[in-house]
């Protein structure tokens, strides 16, 4: 793995921490959720099959309606 590699993965794994304390902890404040889910795609792109961690435990219907939009976005921009 080479040194970018292990930074990105070290990244990747920070978001995946941060998420799971917003989600089990109750901390369910959408700018902070918007922030994770920008920053994981900054990470690794709108196309990354790690986004799953998010679109698979939020169930508002608007949280996952802006992420179908941020993908489609971040997607078109790439």
């Amino acid at each position: 793995m080479t040194a970018k590699q292990q930074q990105q993965q070290k990244q990747w794994e920070d978001v995946g921490r941060q998420f799971d304390d917003l989600y089990l902890f109750g901390n369910r404040d959408f700018e902070a959720f918007k922030a994770l889910f920008r920053r994981a795609i900054a990470i690794n792109g709108p196309k990354d099959d790690g986004l799953e961690m998010f679109t698979a435990s939020i169930k508002e219907p608007a949280w996952q309606d802006w992420m179908r939009a941020e993908i489609d976005r971040m997607s078109r921009a790439a």
